[in-house]
């Protein structure tokens, strides 16, 4: 789905920003989700503070990487 998302950012004009949020602490899941094409990655918990901040971050931002 991903991948598929990453092929529309031309159709949008624009970059989109997608954040994995996933129960998966490891060094190994964090790169994948990276190398993969997700911009952030966030592991449960999370500060609901912290997640909004990330969120208003990336809404104003549009260009590539991002990171925190």
């Amino acid at each position: 789905m991903l991948a598929q998302l990453r092929n529309l950012e031309a159709s949008f004009g624009r970059w989109i920003p997608v954040i994995a949020l996933t129960r998966f602490a490891e060094d190994e899941d964090r790169t994948y989700a990276l190398k993969t094409g997700f911009v952030i990655y966030l592991s449960k918990p999370i500060d609901s503070y912290k997640l909004l901040g990330v969120v208003c971050d990336l809404t104003l931002f549009n260009e590539r990487p991002y990171t925190i």
